[in-house]
């Protein structure tokens, strides 16, 4: 039975956390309804989309079979339904895998604890497990490629590398940004255990099954598509970014924070303040008593971190595969819609093992003790912040606005706001 805590506490963790939050940022949940909609009506909307190849089809599978379409009328909550229920399952699912690999990596059961604590309530992973979008489904699968890389065995294990290989080409499927952490997934086993030939067959072995179940799914679509020349194919390719073309070192400096820890609206004070805005200054001091404070405790952890995964030689083989998942993946962050909350979630398995490592560490025990209580602290701003009540308060404030238009407003006409940020153009979007 005491082998079965890490995964009773995580699934209790799990479930507190999604009783007491709700998302605040439902991102492209409602484009994804909209494909879903018009593929039951035999139109191709962005149905087979580069970036979330499997998305759109699971949903629109799990709503026609299992849920079943009722009248149109209700089509557009069935499915935002059915797409949040996915989420939900993939969010447990990669709780419970997260779990699995700290206790095959042998960690304590209180670094298990933690760790599975620090996770769930992880800004990103807290909102996005509670929406219709892709990302923590594509996380749990990577969860179970890095579990099945890292199962040790004395002999070599074919089916565990095929698994990890067709576990990666699934994870790509649902979403295409963890591309950049998949040679983590295949050098693990070798940074951390030893390079003896057995783990370099399995790697390869990992590579071949990949390379072709990636292949064999997005060939079918192509297929489908009927896609058969590079101008096609770079088209298709080219609409997943859906015109985004933000980059920038501090979005992703500002982005990664953001990731683990709720700083509300406090990015375009950053943006402001970083751009020295005329029309709308903002101080240093006003910086400090926003969200400051929380970006300056993030950075105080990663250091705090990487400080102690330099202490000796098994921590720094940790230290080695966290590099080789961040550097591509921050580079590309850089490069690419970097103040993204989302954008860093391929980050977070290799980094929340790198978290328990650090904690194991007992040389630097006032250094552990700050980190356990930073995490602590992003906990509960976590939870404050995507809190049901929270959440609900802020729907509300937000529909009052329109109530006053009620008795003005006739029906055929056109209400206009200041601009495209105003809450009110998302309305239906963010709370669905």
């Amino acid at each position: 039975m005491k082998s079965f805590y890490p995964y009773i506490f995580g699934a209790v963790v799990f479930l507190i956390a999604v009783i007491l939050t709700d998302a605040v940022f439902w991102a492209d949940t409602a484009d994804y309804v909209d494909s879903v909609i018009a593929f039951q009506r035999g139109q191709n909307y962005n149905f087979w989309e580069f970036g979330h190849l499997f998305w759109r089809p699971a949903g629109w599978l799990a709503w026609s079979q299992i849920i079943q379409p009722s009248e149109t009328a209700f089509w557009r909550g069935e499915i935002n339904q059915t797409f949040q229920w996915l989420s939900y399952l993939a969010g447990f699912g990669a709780t419970l895998t997260l779990a699995a690999i700290l206790k095959n990596l042998k960690f304590p059961g209180w670094i298990i604890a933690v760790t599975t604590a620090a996770f769930v309530f992880s800004h990103a992973f807290l909102n996005f497990t509670q929406t219709g979008t892709s990302y923590v489904a594509a996380l749990m699968f990577y969860l179970l490629a890095l579990f099945f890389s890292l199962r040790e065995t004395e002999e070599k294990n074919f089916s565990s590398a095929i698994l990890a290989g067709v576990c990666l080409a699934l994870t790509l499927c649902w979403w295409m940004p963890f591309l950049w952490t998949i040679p983590a997934v295949i050098a693990a086993p070798l940074i951390l255990y030893d390079f003896k030939r057995r783990r370099l067959v399995e790697a390869a072995v990992k590579i071949i099954a990949f390379s072709l179940f990636i292949a064999l799914f997005y060939g079918i679509v192509l297929a489908v598509l009927q896609i058969d020349s590079s101008g096609e194919l770079k088209a298709w390719i080219s609409a997943a970014s859906h015109g985004n073309d933000t980059r920038g070192l501090m979005r992703m400096i500002f982005g990664l924070a953001r990731s683990f820890v709720n700083m509300g609206g406090d990015g375009i004070l950053f943006k402001r303040f970083l751009l020295q805005d005329a029309f709308n200054p903002v101080s240093f001091g006003a910086l400090v008593s926003g969200s400051l404070w929380k970006f300056a405790l993030f950075y105080s952890l990663v250091a705090g971190v990487l400080f102690l995964l330099w202490q000796n030689a098994r921590s720094r083989k940790f230290l080695i595969v966290l590099l080789t998942a961040a550097v591509p993946m921050l580079g590309f962050a850089a490069l690419f819609d970097g103040g993204a909350v989302e954008r860093y979630l391929p980050l977070f398995p290799v980094a929340f093992m790198s978290l328990a490592t650090a904690l194991q560490i007992e040389k630097w025990k006032f250094l552990r003790y700050g980190i356990m209580t930073i995490l602590a602290v992003f906990a509960l701003v976590n939870i404050n912040a995507l809190a049901v009540w929270e959440v609900s308060e802020q729907q509300n404030k937000i529909a009052s606005r329109v109530a006053p238009l009620e008795t003005k407003a006739q029906p055929q006409d056109r209400i206009f706001v200041v601009n495209w940020t105003d809450d009110l153009i998302n309305f239906n979007r963010s709370f669905p």
